[in-house]
């Protein structure tokens, strides 16, 4: 038997976490630039092993983190740990995984506490990778323009604070991505982090998580995370004022926790919680059994997703889904439209109806990947939890929406015509004219196309069909019966 030592083995790809190395530098608006080409952004495929461009993203995905981490600091906001719950890092080979915050001291004295729950393989306050590549996208596609936002966002209160940190929200981004723990690196890190991490050789697996080692006591799974920040962060007052009002923003699978925990302790949580939006989260009707979460779901949550209506309109309604069958025509929901029976929204091909669901859902005005959803729509959650919901967030309700239903345009030959018109095909025409076309009396030579094109070319639709189609219709029937091509007492096609 052969054996070969770990040196002659082919070696991994290299792991080169240093901006300059990998060819990038931040241009003057703080955006992630080529050096050789300063139009672009990070580029992923760089060869044809799929395991070179793993290890060279997450080499980049390294230092974007430590520049993600200094604008967050600037911005006001720092680390917790978990399960430790100290602002400072805890000692070497500790288990630890951080969440983002403002300040212990700061957040205390907040009225109004923003909650996002993070996808659960996405890095602490990194909503898209992807979406990081556009301009300003480490801006928008991070926690830095939410920190932003938030910091010239004040809701009018009835009592002054002359530090102004009572007017503006606080905010607490939880972490569900990073709950693997590397001694190797000391710190937590994301499942695809975790595959990406240098190995011995190209041949070698990557390192097997063990349970008791790489997990962090109190947040092994995203489950036990968000319920560890709700009971020990959210309803601790050392943290988050009892009298301040939560409002909790779950993006894809981090919304889908959030229902799952609200549905079975909602008793818990219903007093504190103003309002919930969620971003291109599932959202099944399942999920909802609670009659009261059920309740404050459709008077007082929102959902966002991935679609081409325009931005902000409102493209699903709630409904009883014990009410209505699987699916449904068109046809059939817009002759109900005002009741609450029917199935709402539309599918991808807009014939057939999409689930119902408890709450109102929108769109974010482009179709995209679930990640890149709240990116492109955060102002607006924000303009709606902070203008609207915080003026009177007990009494709150979601107003009447009409439903956005796409109208597709009957495009013909010679322009649009108010009315779909359905023009005819080459064998209605043979079946009609017969093997010569007839207009006016004067034949037509079919030509070396189809008798529908002759036709066409002959009589142009703005001639057959001028301002009253019906009449038009009858117009021509009268003349094809002069011609004797329709029977006057059938007055079918012979």
């Amino acid at each position: 038997m052969f054996r070969r030592n770990v040196e002659s083995l082919p070696a991994d790809a290299p792991f080169t976490p240093d901006l300059k190395q990998l060819g990038y530098f931040f241009n003057d608006n703080g955006d992630l630039r080529m050096v050789r080409d300063p139009s672009r952004g990070f580029y992923y495929r760089i060869n044809k092993v799929q395991r070179w461009n793993e290890v060279n993203a997450e080499a980049m995905h390294c230092c974007l983190r430590g520049e993600l981490k200094s604008r967050f600091h600037q911005a006001g906001a720092g680390e917790l740990y978990l399960p430790q719950l100290t602002t400072s890092r805890p000692p070497t080979r500790e288990p630890s995984v951080p969440i983002l915050i403002h300040a212990p001291e700061v957040l205390r004295a907040k009225k109004r506490v923003l909650v996002v729950i993070n996808e659960s393989m996405q890095d602490l306050g990194v909503w898209s990778w992807r979406f990081t590549d556009y301009d300003h996208g480490l801006l928008h596609g991070t926690a830095s323009g939410l920190i932003q936002d938030l910091g010239n966002r004040k809701v009018q209160s009835g009592t002054a604070d002359p530090n102004g940190n009572a007017e503006t929200p606080g905010l607490v981004v939880c972490n569900l991505g990073q709950l693997l723990y590397t001694y190797k690196w000391d710190g937590a890190v994301t499942p695809r982090s975790w595959d990406r991490m240098p190995r011995k050789s190209a041949v070698h697996p990557a390192a097997t998580a063990v349970p008791n080692h790489n997990y962090i006591p109190g947040n092994r799974t995203p489950e036990e995370h968000l319920r560890f920040v709700f009971e020990k962060v959210l309803l601790n007052t050392e943290f988050v004022s009892k009298d301040a009002d939560i409002y909790v923003v779950g993006l894809g699978t981090g919304g889908d926790e959030l229902v799952h925990l609200l549905d079975r302790e909602w008793s818990t949580y219903s007093s504190r919680i103003a309002a919930i939006a969620f971003s291109a989260a599932s959202l099944q009707p399942s999920w909802f059994t609670d009659d009261g979460f059920k309740t404050f779901a459709t008077e007082r949550a929102r959902s966002w997703s991935a679609s081409d209506a325009p931005k902000g309109s409102c493209i699903g309604k709630p409904s009883d889904p014990t009410k209505h069958q699987a699916s449904a025509t068109i046809s059939e929901a817009s002759s109900n439209m005002d009741g609450s029976d029917q199935i709402w929204g539309f599918g991808d091909d807009h014939n057939t109806f999409k689930q119902p669901t408890w709450c109102l859902e929108f769109s974010c005005g482009v179709e995209c990947n679930g990640e890149d959803v709240f990116p492109h729509i955060y102002p607006d959650v924000m303009k709606w939890l902070f203008d609207e919901v915080a003026k009177s967030p007990q009494t709150y309700k979601n107003p009447e929406f009409e439903v956005y239903i796409p109208i597709e345009e009957t495009e013909i030959e010679t322009g649009r015509l108010d009315d779909a018109v359905v023009m005819p095909t080459e064998q209605d025409i043979t079946n009609v004219l017969g093997p010569k076309g007839v207009n006016d009396g004067e034949e037509v030579k079919p030509s070396a196309g189809s008798h529908e094109v002759e036709f066409m070319r002959r009589s142009r639709p703005e001639d057959v069909l001028p301002a009253d189609p019906k009449a038009a219709v009858e117009e021509v029937a009268d003349k094809l019966k002069v011609q004797g091509v329709i029977d006057d007492e059938t007055e079918k096609m012979t």
